[in-house]
């Protein structure tokens, strides 16, 4: 999304629309009360303006705490393998515990030629309970993300989508990964 459409799609409307409502609103006044429509707009009084101006700096508080909650295309689309997953660990971030997994040996599409032996980790995108490990269901509200645990009643409240956290945690294994096959490697080569 370019720079110019994302302003004209969240601010500028946003900072126009209450003029031009409240220009049209002293047009019709004006043609009530007989009156010049400038005249009009200039007898609003001042509590009006700070008004405007106050709906103005909540709607833009609003857009950019949305546009912060808004994730929910990660980049990254993981499909189910053929034999599906086996959970390989839990990692605790964000103060819940993300499943770790990696796709099952398939012998019938092994490749006997394949070197590299460094398995592929995906990390589950729905968190599971701190408390008792259950998958939280998640709702969206105006302006945070709620997790909750069936089970046992845990909650928690986030800006953030639980896409957006999950990349992070990704990005942490994927990192712990190559760090322990670097530590690995440069011990055979001893």
């Amino acid at each position: 999304m370019n720079i110019k459409k994302f302003l004209f799609d969240r601010f500028i409307s946003a900072i126009i629309t209450p003029p031009l409502i409240l220009a049209f609103l002293a047009y019709v006044y004006s043609l009530i009360k007989n009156i010049n429509w400038i005249d009009a707009l200039y007898s609003i009084p001042p509590i009006i303006w700070i008004i405007l101006v106050l709906v103005i700096v909540v709607w833009v508080c609003i857009v950019a705490i949305r546009k912060k909650m808004d994730y929910t295309n990660s980049g990254y689309v993981a499909g189910i393998p053929r034999n599906g997953w086996e959970n390989v660990l839990r990692k605790d971030y964000f103060g819940v515990k993300w499943q770790v997994r990696t796709p099952r040996h398939d012998p019938v599409f092994q490749n006997p030629f394949e070197t590299n032996k460094v398995p592929k980790l995906n990390v589950d995108s729905t968190p599971r309970c701190p408390k008792c490990e259950t998958k939280l269901e998640i709702s969206e509200h105006l302006l945070w993300h709620t997790w909750e645990c069936p089970n046992c009643g845990f909650k928690k409240q986030t800006w953030e989508s639980n896409f957006k956290i999950r990349d992070r945690v990704q990005n942490v294994v994927d990192r712990e990964l190559e760090v322990e096959v670097e530590r690995e490697n440069s011990r055979i080569r001893r």
